[in-house]
């Protein structure tokens, strides 16, 4: 594992808002992301960004949403700003107003109760039946209000490139202003921006799993692990990869399958012995003749000198390797080249692609987990997530703290079906890592000391949860386990913190769910006047 300097935490950029101010977060374009999602979800207010020097306002192009120019009457038109409003809420997708320079401009000057009310500053008040009742138009294509469900991905930026964003804007939203790197930092014009969109280099994310997963012929697991993105030739620790692997144990679908996938078919272990070298002294000739027509070089010599020819297991293995023609090996090699030439071209936009799937497959096996109650599937793949980043230098791509789509973190999920163990295990965690990132921080000295502190606060920062997090309707995690008769998880959120006070958008909070004779940790409700939604 490379040795990972500790960056300060989100918070220590963070100035401290007074009385009446609005919170202020000073970022680089790579904490952007986080640092919106923490605006919205922990602070709860969507967030402004002060972009003098208009990186963030690049980066944002390439997310999924729209951008309105406010110097533009036609983007502004009340219509319009309905429209795209709606659209993103209903998407979950960013609305991004532009002011540009524009320094006397505010937010509020296109406020209209009916198109862009005021309440868009406010999630909570934003969400409301009344209000999105007032935005839709079923007459003109728009879902009614009982069957239009927000999307909690949503979010409203607006972009500033003044260096003091507009006052009333800034009072009701989270001002972020997006910082320059240095010139040592930034390695060329545009690296802050493609390190942000994750394209700057590909990650190799290195998956023993998969190695071991191509040996023992588990398809499903070797899909999985190819879905979010690791890297197709990550190796074990004699340099085996899993299209190396496979071959070896003849696991033909599974080396089909990999090199369908871009896997080189002449990547060698490090005794230098190549997948087809491997096939041949096993005696798989139908894995052969896969790795042959893929570009698998016969002519390859391992560190004893030997070819796939003088190791094969039976005189039929070396009569199939005799009657190849070596020229069509040379025009595969070239072919194959060639591909990957142009897939190099077009890697930004499927590098994405491909992580924006892998990142939606992370989430949904975690959310899965969470349904399950499956305490060890969820730790299991929260550690791999932390030392994945931790051998990139890149954030985590998933925490215990994801949403659904409706808004329900794990936590939620998991105090709705009572899964005792894991509310109590996604509660006290992050707890106990804190407190122990606090005391191996101070204790560091030697480098393996400080590499086992920046694991511990990897840890403490993928496990943390909000006792008190809503979801898109804001239901709170102490709510739902009311609502749902899970007694032993609402004992342990009350213990740990949990407000029953935190009103929903139809103004009722734990205890209008409680029976009013009894104590809200042990009383449930027994009639369902109100469904959740």
């Amino acid at each position: 594992m490379a040795t990972q300097s500790l960056e300060p935490p989100l918070e220590a950029h963070a100035a401290d808002a007074g009385d009446g101010e609005s919170p202020t977060l000073r970022v680089s374009l790579k904490e952007l992301p986080d640092a919106m999602d923490t605006a919205v979800y922990v602070l709860e207010k969507f967030p402004l960004l002060v972009d003098p020097s208009g990186q963030a306002t690049r980066f944002l192009k390439y997310q999924r949403g729209s951008m309105l120019m406010a110097a533009n009457p036609a983007d502004m038109a009340p219509d319009s700003l309905r429209r795209h409003l709606v659209g993103a809420l209903k998407h979950g997708s960013l609305l991004i107003i532009n002011l540009d320079s524009l320094v006397s401009m505010e937010l509020e000057q296109f406020f209209t109760p009916e198109s862009f009310p005021r309440e868009v500053f406010s999630r909570q008040e934003l969400f409301t039946p009344e209000v999105l009742g007032r935005l839709l138009r079923p007459g003109e294509g728009d879902p009614e209000i009982n069957e239009f469900i927000v999307n909690d991905h949503f979010k409203l930026v607006v972009l500033c490139r003044a260096t003091t964003p507009p006052p009333a804007t800034a009072k009701e939203m989270c001002v972020i202003h997006v910082q320059l790197p240095t010139e040592a930092q930034q390695g060329g014009d545009g690296a802050e921006l493609a390190k942000a969109l994750g394209v700057a280099k590909e990650k190799k994310r290195n998956s023993v799993e998969l190695v071991e997963a191509a040996f023992d012929n588990e398809m499903e697991t070797v899909v999985g692990c190819l879905d979010k993105n690791y890297d197709i030739e990550s190796e074990d620790g004699h340099a085996h990869t899993a299209l190396s692997e496979a071959s070896c144990q003849g696991h033909k679908n599974i080396v089909g399958l990999l090199l369908e996938r871009g896997a080189d078919p002449n990547k060698c272990n490090d005794e230098n012995r190549s997948p087809l070298y491997r096939a041949a002294y096993n005696g798989h000739i139908e894995t052969l003749q896969l790795l042959l027509e893929s570009g698998g070089d016969p002519r390859l010599r391992s560190k004893q000198g030997e070819t796939a020819y003088d190791v094969a297991k039976n005189a039929e293995v070396q009569d199939f390797l005799a009657q190849w023609d070596l020229s069509k090996t040379d025009q595969l090699v070239e072919e194959r080249r060639k591909v990957i030439e142009a897939k190099w071209q077009e890697r930004i936009t499927t590098h994405v692609e491909r992580e924006q799937f892998a990142l939606m497959t992370i989430h949904s096996e975690l959310l899965d987990a969470a349904r399950k109650g499956d305490v060890s599937a969820l730790e299991k793949q929260l550690e791999q997530l932390v030392d994945e980043a931790l051998e990139t230098g890149d954030r985590p791509r998933a925490s215990a703290d994801i949403r659904d789509e409706k808004g329900s973190t794990l936590l939620a999920i998991a105090a709705q079906f009572d899964h005792l163990e894991l509310v109590t295990m996604l509660v006290s965690r992050s707890k106990a890592l804190k407190q122990q990132a606090l005391g191996t921080a101070a204790a560091s000295a030697s480098s393996i000391q400080q590499q086992a502190a920046a694991r511990i606060a990897m840890l403490a920062r993928v496990w943390k949860v909000s006792v008190n997090s809503r979801d898109c309707r804001g239901w709170t995690p102490v709510a739902i386990a009311v609502f749902h008769e899970a007694k032993r998880s609402l004992r342990v959120l009350l213990d740990n913190g949990a407000d029953p006070n935190l009103k929903n958008q139809y103004n009722k909070n734990a205890y209008y769910f409680a029976k009013d004779d009894l104590d809200a940790a042990n009383s449930i409700v027994k009639s369902r006047a109100e469904v959740r939604l």
